[in-house]
């Protein structure tokens, strides 16, 4: 029951392009997006039970890794520019991971907030680099596999190639958490309530 529903909820989002008005079917792409950082957020908040204000910043700094390697590497390549986003926020999130990890409840969560301003301050600012408020204009690239095929990103092409991207990194994300890992992450959560209990009693005694 699971799986079928599953499947009728992927079916039914690939075929809205072809039914949706064209404002309808951007806001669907859009909230596709943003799911996709929700995931990420449960995956944390949800499952790991360490609550982080940091991920708007990794969000962005995913994106303007993309738009960089666009903007330096000719022609444009769609795989490198995602290769790069990927790198970028995976590089920043381990060096803001080397700190906040080290810390627990509410000082992770305030250190989170802090490095996100600090990134937030840093993008608004730089402006010959980040573009600041207006960001950085750059041409899409094609949706091509060398040698396969090359088709220019259309409002169509785009939501189903964003959905393609939602659905596997569901199906990633299901499945570490029914793994091993995944056990490991909800034994975090689950270990919180009683290290702070610990901690009072020895405190108050």
């Amino acid at each position: 029951a699971y799986w079928t529903g599953f499947a009728l909820v992927v079916a039914v989002l690939a075929a809205s392009p072809l039914v949706l008005p064209e404002f309808w079917q951007r806001f669907t792409t859009e909230i596709l997006i943003w799911g996709l950082l929700g995931m990420s957020s449960d995956l944390l908040i949800g499952y790991t039970g360490m609550v982080s204000f940091g991920h708007s910043a990794f969000f962005g700094l995913g994106m303007y890794g993309a738009a960089a390697a666009l903007l330096l590497v000719k022609p444009p390549t769609l795989w490198l520019a995602m290769l790069a986003g990927l790198g970028a926020a995976a590089v920043v999130a381990m060096f803001v991971a080397y700190f906040s990890t080290r810390l627990r409840d509410i000082y992770f969560a305030i250190t989170t907030l802090v490095f996100s301003q600090i990134f937030y301050v840093i993008i608004f600012t730089w402006t010959e680099v980040t573009g600041g408020e207006n960001g950085l204009n750059f041409s899409q690239p094609p949706l091509s596999i060398p040698g396969i095929f090359s088709l220019r990103f259309t409002a169509e092409t785009f939501h189903w190639f964003v959905l393609a991207a939602v659905t596997l990194s569901y199906l990633a994300l299901r499945r570490i958490t029914q793994s091993p890992f995944g056990m490991v992450l909800q034994s975090i959560r689950e270990n919180e309530p009683r290290a702070v209990s610990l901690g009072w009693r020895a405190n108050h005694y």
